[in-house]
């Protein structure tokens, strides 16, 4: 997972520079009044990993990747503010659309990134949004490099 958390992190640094903030998901949001991040942010977490045995000691893990990213906005978009005031208003659909374009990504050892759904969860202090996406890994970790082998010991048992 370390790997794929690094792959996104600097996918977001050279992709959406908007984003001034990537970490793990260690609920930030939730733990302070005002959260130890800079905004717009992405929060990176794996929800969900499901395993299948492929033999040998391997296995295959089906990963759920959950970004979630927040705002700070304080422009509403509604019909009575000014046509400059809603485009900053509505400025983070346009960096969900460019996170959107993970979607298709792969590493050396995870398939391509698929996104799966972008949900918004009910918050009055900030704009959150969940960007859900799925790979395939294989998790060879299992398998032993090398076993380690007690010499034989042969006792002779004087009578």
């Amino acid at each position: 997972m370390e790997q794929i958390f690094l792959d996104i992190q600097q996918w977001i640094a050279a992709n959406v520079p908007e984003i001034l903030y990537t970490d793990f998901d260690d609920y930030q949001l939730e733990a302070y009044d005002m959260p130890p991040v800079q905004f717009p942010c992405a929060l990176v977490s794996f929800p969900n990993i499901r395993y299948e045995n492929r033999g040998h000691k391997t296995q295959e893990a089906k990963v759920t990747v959950n970004i979630r990213v927040a705002f700070l906005v304080h422009e509403r978009p509604d019909n009575y503010t000014p046509d400059t005031w809603k485009q900053v208003a509505l400025q983070h659909w346009n960096i969900l659309r460019k996170l959107g374009q993970l979607h298709g990504t792969r590493g050396d050892k995870y398939s391509a990134l698929i996104r799966q759904s972008l949900t918004k969860e009910k918050r009055i202090d900030l704009q959150v949004y969940s960007l859900l996406f799925d790979t395939i890994t294989i998790d060879a970790d299992l398998m032993p490099t090398s076993v380690a082998v007690a010499p034989a010991l042969k006792i002779n048992l004087i009578n």
